[in-house]
């Protein structure tokens, strides 16, 4: 299966600007995200979809493929499933290919590591399902919280 990380990370947050490269722990808060997916092993291409040079200089220097910048949905009002969407589409022209399977991933989650993701991947390549919502519960007592939950369509 062809894989593709798709990290969507638009500029320009009102709420808290600049988020997605905000120094975290010593790096940019997308750095981590960036190299959980790399260091996972899951993918084919880890990619950073956005419109903002300096997210993408960020993203770059964190590993990740940046080869343009996103050309629709960049307004506040977009969902991120159709950011991601328009970056796959721009992503496989790109790379004149098609990708199997998708996987979002928000670039402010520092706390995802690598063994995350591959749990993720394994559990939805093992239940056959067509997509999958990774969720925990959050107890203070469970620090890696509850498991991932799948939705099968």
């Amino acid at each position: 299966m062809n894989r593709i990380a798709i990290i969507p990370a638009r500029g320009g947050s009102r709420r808290i600007p600049r988020k997605n490269i905000i120094e975290f722990v010593g790096k940019p808060m997308i750095a981590w995200t960036v190299g959980a997916a790399l260091e996972s092993g899951c993918f084919d291409q880890v990619l950073a979809s956005t419109d903002s040079e300096e997210i993408a200089e960020a993203a770059i220097s964190a590993g990740a493929s940046v080869p343009f910048l996103r050309q629709d949905c960049t307004d506040d009002y977009s969902s991120v499933s159709r950011a991601t969407i328009s970056a796959l589409g721009q992503a496989e022209m790109y790379w004149q290919t098609r990708f199997d399977v998708v996987v979002a991933m928000m670039p402010n989650c520092p706390l995802r590591k690598a063994g995350h993701i591959r749990a993720a991947v394994e559990q939805f390549d093992h239940q056959g399902i067509d997509f999958q919502i990774s969720c925990f519960s959050f107890r203070l007592d469970e620090p890696h919280g509850g498991p991932c939950v799948s939705i099968r369509t």
